[in-house]
């Protein structure tokens, strides 16, 4: 069967009879398939046990009378691109928040900004410290690197809570400060 990963062709070959395969995935079943990265993909169950993570539609009916392949890297791409924006819109905010208490400039968009910071704080804790974007790229890749999930260098990605915790600590307490000790 012809299906693409990275818009390349990769051709899969369905097993007529049981055989234990010579990949490092060895399957004795029926049905069972190899893609040329040595994939093993059952049609029936569309499970996948692979790094290249193809991913088979078995529902024949849906798929109009083919397999269909959705790419895990495109997907991973993509949570990495929503992600990465986020933590700029957050840095946006984190960096006004600095500007704003050290220059004594408080203002409705201090505390919008406050407000949202703490509302991140609380996603992080009702997620037991992760991003929920970090979740959902978990499906899409196996990686150990920190950055796995966002397009930030991995040293910046492994300290980026407690950085930008000290930073929110900071503007807190200048926070406080200049409430209550008005110029």
């Amino acid at each position: 069967k012809g299906v693409q990963l990275n818009n390349q062709p990769i051709f899969i070959e369905e097993t007529q009879e049981k055989q234990t395969s010579p990949y490092p995935y060895p399957s004795n079943n029926l049905g069972d398939l190899y893609c040329i990265y040595h994939c093993l993909v059952n049609l029936d169950s569309g499970y996948v046990q692979c790094g290249c993570r193809l991913d088979l539609i078995s529902d024949r009916s849906r798929a109009r009378g083919g397999l269909q392949t959705v790419n895990y890297m495109q997907k991973l791409r993509w949570i990495k691109g929503i992600h990465t924006l986020i933590w700029v819109f957050f840095n946006i905010v984190i960096f006004y928040l600095l500007y704003a208490v050290f220059l004594d400039k408080i203002d409705y968009w201090v505390w919008i900004g406050v407000g949202l910071v703490l509302l991140e704080g609380l996603v992080l804790l009702v997620f037991r410290g992760y991003c929920p974007l970090t979740l959902v790229a978990r499906k899409y890749s196996d990686s150990t690197k920190y950055n796995f999930d966002i397009y930030l260098p991995n040293w910046l990605a492994k300290y980026n809570k407690l950085i930008y915790t000290s930073l929110f600590v900071v503007v807190l307490l200048m926070l406080t400060y200049r409430i209550l000790y008005p110029t």
